[in-house]
């Protein structure tokens, strides 16, 4: 609505600007004359004959003052050169007071409009009679039938031919095009046949002059109806509602055909009724009477959007539940928007009636600017209709592959109304007439017009460029994180380790970065360019720029730099778990100059790159994991081979963790002797990431085998021997007292248990 207030406000400057003069650029009048009427005076009659003599008698310096007279009487004022104060202050007088003059004068003039009509139809009686009304009609209704009884002909031929198309229960695209179309070129060849014949019929019989009356009530009462219900039909389909191509119920959409038709029935007898006063040469105040047309064609529409409010703002909201909260504000004003719309246009005719340029309303181009604006919900319902329709199956399964599906469907929409309203505005300048040819003869206005649309065409073309670009890095971006089955939201794991992204799923991020970066520099230098400013120093600016922080920023250079380096020998990717220089973490998120580390624990490190003495991956490519089990001294151990055996074969066959086995879980054979028992140690080969459920269920596996054969884990125990009680069979309360404190201090000499930890206190293996 701004840029539509905006568009009418810089026409207004440019009406005020032609049809304002000042005398600037004369050509100097002699100091012995002012004018040439000063010294001759011209003939009255102007004849031929006149006009010798008086040239005859006329010297040499009499012919330059009469020229010069004439040029003078030419000569416009140059572009831009009106004061600025008398320029406000009629551009201000025709946005108000002007305008308002020209709202009422229909009716102050009304006994006027009613005279000139008056005399409009006696002219049209004069010329053909009083039977003259009575011949139009006949002919006219004859015309029309017999028109309407070949159309059914021609149906009745077509559906020997052809079938009528009929509905189809399947809701595709496909299906409700197929249904569409067939149903529309049935309908538009009936149409044709029905405005050929009727045109036939009124050539072959009107008398000479009176076919252009009859030629103008065909095109205007009887095709342009027929045509609007034939398009609503295809775009609303009141009666099919599965084969609907726009968001409407109903009851909105049988209400809008009906009274759209209506619509199109009121504007054809406005036009007709402005031809029919053309043809009969009225008076100027005939010209009133389409004011009222027009002002009944308005309230006619706030008429139909306020008693089909509700489905206006469900058909432009649609039923999506993820419409975003802009597009649901939106929504909810359009109709207030589109009431805005009827007088806002109607306004500017009465300011441009107030110019008395009424050669720009010849074509009602307000009119046409109000149907492009409301039937922005069509195009928008449309637009997601078919994006819903048409676009690809989700690739991949679970919250990444959703996540990237819908994505892509809005910027799919947001995509589609860029194009629309690029399209919208470009119509909107050939309506009103607005070109560079204009733009270049109508001074400063025309250039500020020209950086207007200039400047919207540009930031359209940026906006495209900037969601095409995303839509793609995205789309792609989606598909290796799917393909990698890696999702940094779900990572519940808690250990660290997990599979990281792919290479691609690294760098993408960086490279959408720098592609929106370079998009808005470079579109914004472009806008500044059509706005005039010269951009040349604020490119060498920020070349001097640059080179300052080269020499200024050492350490973000060589951050930077390292950072180049690592990803090109692809050190690391986001997702995967590393250890620097004793942090440790997962790749959380990677930047232009550093990189940031989320440990298992909830800890962010970040980290300049430059400060990376190495790097310890535990994600790339395969995983081993060794396990360790205590049994007592005495137990097979080939028996527990066979037990480890048959355990990593049954993983092997698990619906979910068979996949991430590399090589099967399986014995090592006995690892070492202790005081305790016999070390037998297990291991297997993962893929990164599924080492932990594996494990887990190895520990769970291997308990429930060694329950159900009989093998125990073996204890730590503390064993005192006592000579002095060897073969007696009582113990005497001081004696217990003496094991239980022997036994004590043998359990505290044991030396603890310990495994070995980095910096920050993480067990390593």
């Amino acid at each position: 609505m701004l840029r539509f207030v905006l568009a009418a406000f810089l026409l207004c400057l440019t009406l005020a600007q032609a049809g304002a003069q000042e005398h600037v650029g004369m050509i100097p009048e002699p100091a012995s004359a002012t004018s040439v009427t000063d010294v001759l005076q011209l003939p009255i009659p102007l004849t031929e004959e006149a006009i010798a003599q008086f040239m005859s008698q006329m010297s040499d310096t009499q012919v330059r003052l009469l020229l010069r007279d004439e040029l003078n009487a030419k000569v416009s004022s140059p572009p831009g050169a009106l004061d600025p104060g008398a320029q406000t202050e009629t551009l201000t007088y025709h946005m108000t007071l002007g305008a308002a003059r020209a709202a009422v004068r229909p009716a102050h003039e009304f006994g006027a409009m009613i005279t000139a009509q008056t005399q409009s139809v006696a002219s049209f009686t004069t010329r053909f009679g009083d039977d003259g009304w009575m011949l139009l009609l006949s002919i006219l209704s004859l015309a029309a039938a017999i028109g309407y009884g070949l159309e059914k002909l021609f149906y009745f031929l077509v559906l020997s031919w052809f079938p009528q198309p009929t509905a189809q229960k399947s809701t595709s695209i496909k299906a409700s095009l197929v249904f569409l179309t067939q149903r529309l070129a049935r309908e538009t060849g009936g149409v044709a046949i029905f405005v050929a014949v009727s045109a036939v019929i009124v050539d072959a019989l009107m008398p000479n002059g009176l076919e252009e009356y009859g030629f103008a009530a065909l095109l205007t009462l009887l095709l342009a109806p027929r045509v609007a219900y034939t398009v609503l039909r295809f775009m609303l389909t009141p009666n099919v509602p599965q084969h609907r191509l726009i968001f409407a119920d109903n009851t909105t959409a049988k209400f809008l055909t009906r009274h759209s038709v209506g619509m199109a029935v009121l504007i054809g007898a406005m036009q007709l009724l402005s031809q029919f006063n053309a043809l009969n040469s009225a008076p100027e105040q005939a010209a009133l009477t389409v004011f009222w047309f027009d002002l009944a064609l308005r309230a006619y529409f706030v008429w139909i959007v306020i008693r089909c409010w509700t489905g206006l703002v469900l058909m432009l909201r649609g039923t999506n539940e993820e419409v975003g909260a802009w597009e649901d504000r939106i929504s909810r004003i359009f109709p207030v928007f589109a009431i805005v719309s009827v007088f806002s246009t109607w306004w500017l005719i009465n300011i441009i009636a107030s110019y008395d340029a009424l050669a720009l309303l010849a074509e009602r181009p307000d009119i046409t600017t109000v149907g492009l604006l409301v039937a922005a919900p069509a195009f928008d319902t449309l637009i997601r209709a078919l994006v819903s329709h048409l676009m690809p199956p989700m690739t991949g399964e679970g919250p990444i592959a959703e996540n990237a599906y819908h994505e892509t469907g809005r910027a799919y929409k947001r995509i589609g109304r860029i194009l629309v309203f690029g399209a919208i505005l470009l119509q909107l300048a050939d309506i009103w007439d607005i070109s560079p040819e204009t733009f270049t003869s109508s001074g400063a206005i025309g250039l500020l017009l020209q950086g207007f649309f200039t400047v919207s065409f540009t930031l359209v073309l940026g906006y495209l460029t900037w969601e095409v670009v995303s839509l793609l890095i995205y789309r792609k971006l989606a598909e290796e994180m799917t393909l990698s089955g890696w999702n940094s939201e779900e990572d519940d794991l808690g250990d660290g380790g997990g599979t990281g992204g792919t290479r691609l799923t690294t760098i993408l991020p960086l490279l959408l970065k720098c592609a929106r970066a370079t998009i808005l520099i470079l579109f914004g230098l472009l806008i500044l360019s059509e706005l005039g400013v010269n951009i040349t120093p604020l490119l060498a600016g920020a070349s001097i720029l640059g080179l300052a922080i080269g020499f200024g920023s050492q350490k973000l250079v060589t951050d930077v730099v390292s950072g180049v380096f690592f990803l090109l020998d692809d050190a690391f990717r986001v997702g995967e778990y590393l250890d620097i220089g004793g942090t440790m973490g997962t790749v959380e998120k990677i930047s232009i100059r550093s990189l940031r580390l989320r440990h298992h624990r909830g800890l962010l490190h970040t980290i300049p790159y430059s400060e990376v003495p190495k790097i310890t991956n535990y994600s790339r490519d395969w995983v081993i994991m060794k396990l360790k089990f205590t049994v007592p001294h005495g137990t097979d151990t080939e028996k527990v081979r066979k037990l480890f055996k048959q355990i990593g074969q049954e993983l092997l066959e698990h619906p979910e963790l068979g996949k991430d086995f590399i090589q099967p879980f399986k014995s090592q054979g006995v690892f070492a002797f202790d005081d305790v028992g016999i070390v037998i140690r297990g291991k297997f080969m993962a893929k990164p990431g599924g080492q932990f459920m594996i494990r887990k269920e190895v520990y769970n596996r291997v308990k429930a085998a060694f329950e159900e054969h009989g093998i125990e884990f073996a204890r730590r125990e503390v064993r005192v021997a006592i000579p002095s009680l060897h073969g007696s069979d009582e113990i005497s309360e001081n004696d217990k007292a003496r094991i239980a404190g022997a036994a004590g201090e043998a359990a505290r000499t044991q030396p603890p248990v310990t495994f070995p930890t980095n910096t920050a206190g993480d067990v390593l293996e």
